[in-house]
């Protein structure tokens, strides 16, 4: 692909299209053989989205190194689930800790293949303990 973008300049609905069109393309019985291509269309036309490419910024709770299952408005409101969602069953790890996260998935509905859907940017990352919570 070129360092030009070819998403460059198009109005909103044409975004919309582009949307779409790559949301059928992954989803398509092709799409194992040209993954490179379709997954480079997707990065180019979501760097051309900017900031509007993006959901909202969300705290999050989970594994340490793992994944990721329990979200929340304000990084305070998170911290203080934590013993409550170890207490409903939801385990951390043996020692009480658990990861902290501040992240945003895109907000476009071109998904992954799998059930796990990556964040799309994240900050703020820490592993704390419940005893600290």
């Amino acid at each position: 692909m070129s360092a030009v973008n070819p998403f460059e300049g198009l109005n909103a609905d044409a975004m919309a299209a582009v949307g779409r069109l790559l949301e059928i393309a992954r989803r398509s019985d092709e799409y194992d053989t040209s993954y490179d291509e379709i997954e480079g269309l997707i990065a180019s036309w979501r760097a051309v989205r900017g900031d509007d490419a993006f959901d909202h910024w969300r705290w999050w709770i989970g594994e340490v190194d793992g994944a990721y299952g329990l979200d929340f408005a304000t990084r305070e409101e998170a911290i203080a689930a934590a013993p409550a969602a170890i207490r409903d069953g939801y385990l951390f790890s043996e020692d009480g800790r658990f990861d902290l996260i501040e992240a945003r998935f895109w907000n476009d509905t071109i998904g992954p293949e799998d059930d796990e859907m990556p964040f799309a940017d994240r900050r703020n990352h820490e592993t704390l303990s419940i005893e600290a919570a």
